[in-house]
């Protein structure tokens, strides 16, 4: 997968935050981008982790970690799907409304740039999708093993294994308990208090 464009987020981050209003988020805190009757936020997540939430559908979207522009469509569109965030540390960046937003990129003639961070956030979706495409149950989990692998050491170590992939999933706990075991009495992978240590190898069928 391609890696994120740190340096068109560098030059969104620098244009937005002329206007933007400090923000720190402690652990469990709810960061409301979307507002059904009020106009949307964009959130620039300087340090942190969040987690990505639909709370109507009580689905766990994504874990994403600084640097991150949050609410970005927002600013072309307005559009309300019930997503929030929640802090899984301490984060810290600024605010600001997607009108001001809209402007601030007006004045520095950016659009060329957010569209780049909107195509990459589009193919990161689109592969984040194909993880519960799987064929089966045991493909699912295998794509969600390996994404929890790449997700920083201090943060990963705050997620439990079977919660992380129940939530992203919807496959039932016993299921993901069952596969979690297997691997385990086979060494591919590595847990300790149900938080991912590390995968060893993870068979392509299980």
């Amino acid at each position: 997968m391609s890696a994120k464009p740190l340096e068109i987020l560098q030059q969104l981050h620098d244009c937005l935050m002329a206007e933007g209003v400090s923000f720190t988020f402690n652990k469990g805190e709810k960061i409301q981008i979307e507002q059904e009757e009020k106009e949307n936020m964009v959130y620039f997540l300087e340090s942190g982790c969040v987690f990505i939430y639909n709370e109507e559908k009580e689905w766990l979207l994504d874990v994403v970690d600084s640097a991150m522009l949050l609410g970005a469509s927002g600013i072309v569109f307005k559009e309300y799907e019930g997503s929030c965030a929640v802090a899984v540390n301490v984060c810290q960046g600024f605010w600001l409304t997607a009108s001001r937003a809209k402007a601030l990129l007006n004045q520095s003639n950016l659009w060329y740039e957010l569209s780049i961070w909107l195509s990459y956030l589009a193919f990161y979706l689109k592969h984040r999708e194909c993880d519960l495409l799987g064929s089966n149950n045991y493909c699912i989990v295998r794509a969600m093993l390996i994404r929890m692998q790449r997700i920083r050491p201090e943060v990963r170590q705050k997620l439990g294994v079977l919660e992380f992939i129940q939530q992203r999933s919807k496959i039932s706990r016993t299921v993901i308990a069952e596969i979690l075991c297997e691997l385990r009495k086979g060494n591919y992978i590595e847990m300790d208090k149900g938080k991912l240590i590390q995968i060893n190898r993870l068979p392509a069928n299980y």
